[in-house]
């Protein structure tokens, strides 16, 4: 009597690495499936599962929000041995906001010991929004350059942006102007 014995749980060569998925719609969640990694075994067969935060199964999973999400694959041969690998993806808010300026305003210098007004980029906003979060308004890629002073050697026509910038870091600009009198 021969009997020959498997008792080598099969192995995930490649590992299971998981890639990141963005968010490019202007919903704030997207669909996530998973790929079947590639599994060694001696077996013929081997059944893959997949437990991840998101359920049971490959997929797909509709209106994945922003997140840090972790997926575990198991292999299970036919002579009962079994193995897993366990990987984290991403999904990330990678669209955008949609900034929206008023035409113009106008504002006058305050009379004071030097002349000047502060213009705040908030003032300029028509409606600004992003996909997934509040927004940022600033007149650069810089968040913290909220607001402008201009003095009497600004009167007239100021081309500005208004900037644009989620809680993900993506960023747009619109482009407006101030006229100072």
């Amino acid at each position: 009597i021969i009997k020959v014995i498997d008792d080598v749980a099969p192995i995930f060569p490649d590992g299971c690495e998981v890639a990141d998925v963005c968010i490019e719609e202007t919903s704030c969640g997207t669909t996530v499936s998973f790929n079947e990694p590639t599994v060694q075994d001696c077996s013929i067969e081997t059944n893959v599962t997949v437990e991840s935060d998101l359920g049971s199964g490959f997929g797909p999973f509709n209106d994945v929000a922003p997140g840090i999400y972790t997926v575990t694959y198991t292999a299970m041969d036919q002579c009962g041995n079994s193995n897993s690998c366990q990987s984290t993806f991403e999904v990330l808010d990678c669209k955008k906001p949609t900034p929206y300026c008023k035409n113009g305003i106008i504002v006058e210098l305050m009379v004071i010991d030097t002349p000047m007004v502060e213009v705040w980029a908030e003032d300029l906003n028509d409606g600004s929004f992003d996909n997934c979060s509040d927004v940022i308004l600033s007149f650069s890629a810089d968040t913290t350059n909220q607001s402008i002073i201009f003095t009497c050697d600004d009167v007239g026509q100021q081309n500005v942006e208004i900037w644009v910038t989620d809680e993900a870091g993506n960023q747009d600009f619109c482009a407006t102007v101030v006229f100072v009198q």
